[in-house]
């Protein structure tokens, strides 16, 4: 597992060095006052983790997943490769358990990480498909999605898997990327990120044929983001046109 998770850092700093987001392609959110003070927030790293009126979805979920990861170190846990006894108790999402009255777990699995690489990659993904995304559909909207694409991929995890203990919040994450596809698809927003997201779905994909990723929670909650974006994002537009 540590080796994978090493696989995926390295392969996602090779995507960022060589695939570098087209920025230009957001200039038209907002006035130029707004744009200003927006590129003046992401300026400041510290300011990510403190929600403020404009941009709090973003800052709430990562804090939330600090905080978890944080008092999981302070009880004993190890802070590299944690045993499947203590995820579980932390709230791992796990069949036999889940659908025996522990529903709960659907949701605390997202918010659960398998070590420091585990939460670091995971944080820093979301960060970088995220940063743009909420811009656009606004904080309420991508906390609701999130946390749907989150619930729907650890629905999907117990569906597929037996014995798997699911954590992480990969499945919410590939949600919202599944999401910037469908926008770009009915041109909600610019095709800028294209190939960024497209790049991080096929590597973290390819990652997963190695058996040692939850790919049906990955699937679940990449097309659970797209069919969200497919359905009520058409229909948002229709009804501003009204």
């Amino acid at each position: 597992m540590i080796a994978t998770l090493l696989g995926e850092n390295l392969l996602w700093l090779l995507m960022v060095i060589l695939v570098k987001p087209n920025t230009a392609a957001f200039k038209n959110i907002g006035n130029e006052k707004a744009r200003k003070k927006e590129l003046s927030e992401y300026k400041d790293f510290l300011k990510l983790f403190v929600p403020n009126k404009n941009f709090w979805a973003i800052p709430i979920i990562i804090d939330l997943n600090i905080i978890v990861f944080i008092l999981m170190l302070y009880s004993g846990i190890s802070i590299i490769h944690p045993q499947s006894n203590d995820l579980i108790a932390w709230g791992g999402n796990l069949r036999s358990l889940t659908t025996d009255g522990q529903w709960w777990r659907l949701l605390a699995s997202v918010f659960v990480h398998g070590g420091l690489m585990h939460i670091g990659y995971n944080l820093f993904s979301l960060f970088l498909i995220g940063i743009f995304l909420e811009s656009f559909v606004g904080s309420k909207r991508f906390m609701v999605i999130y946390l749907i694409c989150g619930i729907v991929a650890s629905i999907v995890s117990i569906y597929w898997y037996e014995n798997t203990i699911s954590v992480g919040a990969s499945g919410a994450i590939f949600g919202m990327s599944g999401l910037v596809l469908a926008l770009m698809l009915i041109n909600y927003i610019d095709k800028g990120l294209l190939k960024f997201v497209l790049i991080f779905i096929g590597i973290n994909l390819l990652i997963g044929l190695s058996g040692m990723i939850d790919m049906a929670a990955h699937l679940g909650g990449l097309i659970t983001g797209f069919l969200i974006g497919l359905i009520y994002f058409p229909i948002e537009k229709f009804k501003k046109k009204l």
